[in-house]
């Protein structure tokens, strides 16, 4: 039990100083005390990527979330979007960075009012918006990030044809008329996790791949569920893992002591179910390498 309790108490709040640390958060050496020692008791969470679409105008062959091979595919309304989030911050005391992303979030027609509802969020302590940057988005978005606090991030990736190449370059001329803040978010290289198919793993096997997977800080908010990674996301929605696998349902939480419990259990799995879906051993691939159009089968990813 005293394992169990450290790991929760300190696990998540690591988390917590890497990216306050990677998105220059500035924390005073109290505001650090505070936060690992955790005197007043605060349900927080480090990361949330907050999912407003499942389109994408991308095919990358390994993209951590398998968004190509969704059968169906939905953009989520502002409206319900507000609801949900509400509902997620309701017994929360703070996220420290949340992601607005996809898919591709300028897809999703209500973009604008997504980025204002959620930079109307004092819960949130900062917004990021991830884009690959392929896709022009209307007026009234630049408008909506200009006076919002959200910071966007560009994807640079090889694998896209020279109109997607100057449509980024189209893009990024607009954020600097506007004064928007943005960086690149430069990863040539990708893990490739393998293909997702079931594979048998002993316990003590899958135990260690969880401790040391980069993803496994991830937390994915999608219709009313939060995840802790992209790939089990894929998985509980088709309907290949259930949906008790280290997951957190709002419909289930009614009380600040719930929402508590329910983070404690969050931060204190060892491992997930669709670690079985993920190879022991991934290997260095070149981000954004794309899929060939006639390959939508998820077995084959």
């Amino acid at each position: 039990m005293r394992i169990r309790l450290f790991r929760y108490r300190y696990y998540n709040r690591v988390k917590i100083f890497q990216f306050c640390k990677e998105r220059n958060i500035p924390l005073s050496w109290l505001d650090k005390c505070k936060l690992l020692l955790n005197f007043q008791r605060k349900i927080e969470l480090p990361f949330v990527d907050f999912d407003v679409t499942t389109y994408c105008n991308l095919r990358c062959k390994r993209c951590a979330k398998c968004l190509p091979f969704f059968e169906e595919k939905r953009h989520f309304s502002a409206e319900k979007l507000k609801n949900d989030l509400e509902s997620l911050v309701k017994y929360l005391d703070r996220i420290y960075v949340v992601s607005i992303i996809g898919g591709e979030p300028f897809l999703n027609p209500e973009i604008a009012e997504i980025i204002r509802i959620c930079s109307d969020c004092s819960k949130i302590f900062q917004l990021e918006l991830t884009t690959n940057g392929t896709v022009m988005p209307p007026e009234e978005v630049f408008s909506a990030l200009q006076n919002s606090r959200v910071h966007v991030h560009i994807s640079l990736y090889d694998f896209i044809t020279v109109k997607q190449k100057q449509t980024r370059d189209a893009l990024i001329a607009k954020l600097e008329d506007y004064n928007i803040p943005y960086e690149f978010a430069s990863h040539p290289m990708w893990l490739d996790f393998g293909d997702v198919v079931h594979r048998e793993y002993p316990l003590h096997e899958k135990r260690v791949m969880f401790y040391q997977c980069p993803m496994n800080s991830c937390s994915i908010f999608n219709n009313r569920v939060l995840y802790r990674c992209g790939k089990s996301s894929y998985l509980h929605q088709h309907g290949k893992i259930p949906v008790n696998d280290a997951v957190i349902r709002l419909d289930e939480i009614h009380s600040r002591k719930e929402m508590r419990k329910a983070v404690h259990r969050f931060f204190n799995v060892r491992t997930l179910l669709a670690c079985s879906y993920c190879s022991n051993h991934p290997t260095e691939i070149k981000a954004g390498e794309q899929l060939d159009r006639g390959n939508t089968n998820a077995d084959t990813m």
